[in-house]
């Protein structure tokens, strides 16, 4: 049976690697674009640091300030709510924890400029100084009642929807809390909103897709889907585009909202370096951003059950048959995986348990499995295989560009169970 709280501590042999020039994790889906990048995450061989078992579903992590940070549901047999755990960032042991009341078993966290901001289904939005878990304020968002999107924290203002009546954007000031601005939004289920330098875009079902100014609320531009219905998605932004996973899955010139593109993917993408990257099902597969020609493609015998994470060279994607799995991002070929024990699940299960994607900073990997925070870091305890069967070798357009394809030298067999 195991113990709410245990830790366990694998001593590594060698430091941890020394942080890339992006940002840790500070959101869901690593950042305010929502690529999945996270810098300070190492590249294979990996082993574990740590592991914390919280004895019920714990959420993505946000690094910052020498910690990582989630939310954990209360267990099934206790109230309605969830719990903020505060862990040190070498060994998993607790620093502080702060109770989010309210109903349901959902949270979700962002932070910035040395504070956490975490927003329960209720729509209460609470600021917590990040060293000690102290309340700098709490806000119930007005007019509406029902959230379910992760908050963005950027540059002195929280973006994030939240539903009830219709769906409301709304953008609130760090400092104290006050309301900066709202707009209407098609519904505000399940859509983190993705932020750049100027603006803040919404997707929901149906392809309603919507730009707002960052600062003021003014709108961009939108664009109507051919139907309506509840639900949502995060988009991405890469490239001059917001890539969106909702029904046709549209490509959109993110400065004039003109449809450039459709992509096709399960999971979040990811994208990086003017690629971007698609799970497909039982495979990965990797468009250039522009042009959507295929790069590569990697076949395997399981689903891609998170969005993949870049990390320099490297992409990182779990499944929920425990595989923890690296790819060299240039080619789609397995470098690495180890099973993790417990399903590696991403997205957001809304009112039942916390959203949840891999993330990680400060020279670790952090892979939320079930009920179970596992930190990776380089040069610890050799991973063990993967076990069972299944293939990992990308494939590459043939030369001439094509669309063809021809495999890839060198790949490695990995697997994980279904």
């Amino acid at each position: 049976m195991r113990r709410r709280g245990w830790v366990a501590v694998v001593l590594a042999a060698l430091g941890l690697a020394a942080p890339s020039a992006h940002a840790d994790s500070v959101s869901y889906l690593s950042n305010p674009r929502h690529d999945g990048v996270a810098g300070g995450v190492p590249e294979p061989p990996l082993g574990i640091r740590w592991a914390r078992d919280f004895d019920a579903r714990v959420s993505f992590p946000v690094v910052a300030e020498g910690m990582a940070f989630v939310t954990v549901r209360n267990p099934s047999d206790g109230p309605y709510g969830t719990v903020v755990h505060a862990l040190d960032l070498q060994t998993g042991a607790e620093r502080w924890t702060r109770t989010l009341s309210g109903t349901y078993y959902w949270s979700a966290l962002a932070y910035d400029a040395g504070r956490l901001f975490a927003i329960n289904f209720d729509g209460v939005l609470t600021a917590l100084r990040a060293a000690d878990g102290s309340t700098a304020w709490a806000r119930q968002l007005p007019g509406q009642y029902a959230a379910s999107s992760a908050p963005v924290a950027r540059d002195g203002l929280v973006h994030l929807s939240v539903a009830g009546s219709g769906g409301t954007l709304y953008a609130m000031r760090e400092g104290d809390g006050s309301l900066a601005w709202t707009q209407p939004v098609t519904n505000g289920d399940d859509s983190s909103p993705a932020v750049d330098d100027a603006r803040v875009y919404t997707t929901y079902a149906c392809d309603h897709t919507s730009a707002f100014d960052r600062t003021t609320g003014t709108p961009a531009w939108s664009h109507a889907g051919p139907c309506s219905g509840g639900g949502g998605a995060p988009s991405l932004l890469h490239a001059r585009r917001l890539f969106t996973v909702e029904s046709d899955g549209l490509v959109f010139d993110a400065a004039s909202g003109g449809t450039v593109g459709t992509i096709q993917s399960t999971q979040p993408p990811a994208a990086a370096d003017g690629t971007v990257y698609l799970t497909q099902g039982q495979r990965l597969r990797a468009e250039d951003a522009t042009s959507g020609v295929e790069r590569w493609t990697a076949p395997f015998t399981y689903e891609v059950s998170t969005q993949p994470l870049v990390a320099g060279g490297t992409l990182y994607f779990g499944s929920a048959g425990g595989a923890l799995v690296a790819l060299d991002r240039a080619s789609g070929r397995t470098t690495w995986c180890t099973a993790t024990g417990h399903g590696v699940v991403g997205g957001n299960n809304a009112s039942f348990a916390p959203p949840s994607a891999l993330g990680g900073g400060g020279g670790l990997l952090l892979v939320p499995a079930e009920d179970t925070l596992i930190a990776y870091g380089s040069g610890g305890a050799a991973a063990p295989g993967c076990g069972g069967s299944g293939s990992g070798t990308g494939t590459t357009p043939a030369p001439g560009g094509t669309g063809t394809t021809a495999p890839v030298t060198g790949g490695g067999a990995v697997a994980a169970g279904p």
